[in-house]
């Protein structure tokens, strides 16, 4: 029953069905970030340093909505789903990496701040031919 409950859970998650075995759960968490760029919502969400994303993003490991990004000043909008690939984990055959998806934008704190809430999940095997097929992109309102 509860394997049957986290598919149906994931299957929003992801376009489509991935195996549990090959995922780490991910989990939702509410932030307050200074602004919606890239490197801010992907460094904050997957608990890691600015420059480290930097230098993903330079790489060309970093990819919003299934498209390489290069510029950590891009803006991200509700329902954008961030990847970073790990090029050390992964094959000519499949992805390794941490994904985060923008999933709310809450309002601006006294200093100017604004609240989000990310799902993020911080290690996912998936075959390079589903990749494109992963991306569950929701229609922005």
């Amino acid at each position: 029953m509860i394997n049957s409950y986290l598919n149906k859970f994931i299957s929003k998650f992801y376009k489509q069905a991935v195996p549990l075995t090959q995922i780490r759960l991910f989990s939702v968490i509410d932030v307050v970030v200074s602004s919606l760029r890239i490197d801010r919502l992907l460094a904050t969400g997957l608990g890691t340093g600015r420059n480290k994303i930097e230098l993903s993003l330079l790489s060309g490991c970093v990819k919003l909505n299934g498209k390489t990004v290069l510029d950590k000043s891009v803006e991200v909008k509700k329902g954008d789903i961030i990847d970073r690939i790990s090029q050390e984990n992964s094959t000519e055959e499949k992805y390794v990496l941490a994904r985060v998806q923008l999933q709310e934008i809450g309002e601006k704190t006294i200093k100017g701040n604004i609240r989000v809430r990310l799902m993020r999940s911080k290690y996912i095997v998936i075959e390079k031919l589903n990749y494109q097929s992963s991306l569950q992109i929701e229609s922005r309102e």
